[in-house]
């Protein structure tokens, strides 16, 4: 499946999510598709793992609390009014 979704990559032009030029739409369809599958084909490999299993419970406070403050940071009036005077 990989050396499917591998040589058939080659017949779609690069795509560019922000422009939404995705080439063909069958190719890149069928690619998302195969990549998806290949993912989780690979994860049904993956064994149990202590290690991943306490990094799976314990660090989704640390980042939410990470990416909120972040948010806040930056949506923050005393964040662009510091930006302002710096910049000009």
């Amino acid at each position: 499946m990989l050396a499917v979704l591998y040589y058939s990559s080659f017949f779609n032009k690069p795509v560019y999510m922000y422009k939404f030029e995705i080439g063909n739409i069958f190719t890149f369809t069928i690619n998302a598709v195969l990549g998806v599958v290949s993912f989780l084909m690979l994860a049904l490999f993956i064994k149990s793992n202590r290690i991943f299993e306490w990094i799976g419970r314990n660090t989704l406070h640390p980042i939410f609390t990470l990416c909120a403050a972040t948010f806040l940071l930056l949506n923050s009036k005393y964040f662009f009014s510091y930006a302002e005077k710096r910049l000009w």
